[in-house]
């Protein structure tokens, strides 16, 4: 309660004191304003990297402001020659900025095994960070590791059989791969057509399949079987296992027996289990009353 001038005057001082107190705390609060709404240039690098088909590889990129300070916020999308990289339902990945690096761990394509291949990195920006983009940088990448194995190590068949050769194929991090070929070899002979074209088996989803008739030429024995894979974007490697030709079951039909000035001429047809008449040479054994 004002009751003389005195505590007029003293009220007004008062009020005029908290007046000054608010108006320099709306600078103070005006100038906060201020500095989070400037924006700051930033510089984005990427890390010399190398890697080979199939393996992981961490695509890393740095982020500073304009003052070298490092980037605290924000994400980094990276493109390989040129194209964005993205997960397996087409969303662009991402790498979140951590005390001024962003690191997106991605396996190597086979795509990449180029004679140039870069690698771009994009920073998003956030405020008070402008974005950036990096140079692109050239990265190496080689021949990658595989493993490849047969379903069957051992096989039993017959001369003229037909077999299914197959075997599987996967990369440095136990995946199937989709691409390269296989080719197999028997006693480090490299099977053929007809027309002695080598025979490939296209490697799709991990496996490698090939349809092969055993020529009838081809004797009863053991023979190393042996599945070679490699190509463009792999390292040659290879296994080996059996194949065991066993003999086939004979019969033999006589035709016609003559004699001519004391020669006995001795004509018979000669078959397989199969039916089919034999053309290879072999040698025939004749008894007569159980001898020889």
């Amino acid at each position: 309660e004002i009751k003389t001038l005195e505590d007029l005057n003293q009220t007004i001082n008062n009020l005029t004191q908290q007046l000054e107190n608010y108006q320099q705390e709306i600078q103070d609060l005006n100038q906060t304003i201020t500095e989070l709404n400037k924006t700051m240039n930033t510089t984005i690098n990427i890390k010399q990297v190398t890697s080979s088909v199939g393996s992981h590889v961490n695509l890393t990129a740095t982020i500073t402001d304009a003052a070298g300070n490092k980037v605290t916020t924000g994400k980094v999308l990276f493109k390989v020659n040129g194209i964005t990289l993205k997960d397996t339902n087409g969303n662009v990945i991402y790498a979140i900025v951590n005390n001024g690096e962003a690191t997106l761990t991605t396996k190597t394509q086979a795509a990449w095994i180029k004679n140039t291949t870069n690698v771009q990195a994009v920073y998003s920006g956030e405020k008070p960070y402008k974005s950036s983009r990096a140079n692109t940088t050239n990265i190496s990448i080689t021949k990658g590791k595989a493993t490849i194995t047969l379903e069957e190590k051992t096989i039993t068949a017959k001369a003229g059989q037909t077999l299914t050769l197959k075997a599987k194929i996967l990369d440095s991090n136990g995946d199937r791969i989709n691409n390269d070929k296989v080719v197999f070899k028997l006693n480090g002979r490299t099977l053929t057509d007809k027309d002695g074209k080598t025979l490939y088996a296209r490697v799709v989803d991990g496996e490698a399949v090939l349809e092969y008739t055993i020529p009838e030429t081809y004797n009863a024995k053991t023979y190393n079987l042996t599945a070679v894979f490699g190509g463009n974007y792999y390292e040659r490697t290879q296994t080996q296992g059996k194949l065991i030709l066993e003999k086939k079951a004979t019969t033999i039909t006589p035709q016609n027996i003559t004699t001519t000035n004391g020669k006995t001429t001795i004509k018979a047809q000669i078959r397989d289990e199969t039916g089919k008449t034999l053309t290879s040479t072999t040698k025939v054994a004749i008894k007569i009353n159980g001898k020889t």
